[in-house]
């Protein structure tokens, strides 16, 4: 008697569990890189000036301003950005029809969740950005309301993707090549990360920190015609901005 039924078994446990293993910490990574552009774009837009933009596997994403004269948009960046931006990855998958759409899903509802958190939970005890907002004169009832809207919406995503990803009575076949992309994009994000940290323990390398001066150059050059103030936030001293920090 054939034992392929068990073995065909056996390989989709496998990969429904390389791939929920793979998924969960790559959209933990991502998720913050999403969230730290929203600084970042916030800044650029706003005339502030990047000093660095902290990214790696092991910690805390967080970027450092030397000047930033709109703070408050700048924090808000953040969490605003990380979480509505996916969307757009979700409507380009739905649009092109893509076997993988799930993915953008499941990713998409696990930005809305953070960010939502984030800002509704750490408004209690001055988290992070969520404590930086507050500071700003922001009241606490707007962090709430972002959380409830940003957390039933990721979850609304999220509903009926258990099927998809092999979970359930009415569970899919997952595909190995969904499975091993994703593992290989979980290394490449990873090796990324390391090697943007491998000039200093918080430090962007060299040439990409060169590569922002030069886009902050030529937005200074276009958008503003005299010095900028720089607005610093009374409790790190005048020497280096507050770290917006996931």
């Amino acid at each position: 008697m054939s034992n392929y039924p068990n073995e065909e078994r056996a390989a989709h446990g496998f990969h429904k569990w390389l791939l929920i293993l793979t998924l969960i910490p790559l959209c933990w990574l991502l998720m913050m890189v999403v969230h730290e552009l929203g600084h970042v774009a916030a800044a650029w837009l706003t005339g502030g000036t990047i000093e660095r933009v902290v990214l790696h596997p092991l910690s805390i994403s967080r970027t450092d301003l030397t000047s930033n004269p709109h703070p408050l948009l700048v924090a808000w960046g953040g969490p605003i950005f990380g979480a509505l931006a996916p969307l757009l990855l979700v409507a380009a998958s739905l649009v092109s029809r893509l076997p993988t759409a799930h993915i953008a899903r499941f990713f998409s509802g696990f930005c809305l969740i953070a960010n939502g958190c984030y800002m509704a939970f750490g408004s209690i005890d001055g988290v992070g950005d969520a404590g930086t907002i507050l500071d700003l004169g922001s009241p606490r009832w707007l962090l709430w309301s972002f959380g409830a809207i940003t957390i039933p919406a990721g979850l609304a995503l999220w509903h009926r993707l258990g099927p998809r990803f092999g979970i359930g009575a009415s569970s899919q076949p997952v595909s190995k090549w969904a499975s091993y992309g994703l593992l290989m994009a979980l290394v490449f994000v990873i090796l990324v990360e390391l090697w943007w940290q491998s000039e200093g323990a918080v430090g962007a390398p060299s040439g990409s920190l060169e590569l922002v001066v030069a886009l902050q150059a030529v937005r200074d050059r276009r958008f503003c015609a005299g010095p900028r103030p720089a607005m610093l936030d009374s409790r790190t001293g005048p020497a280096r901005m507050r770290a917006w920090r996931f």
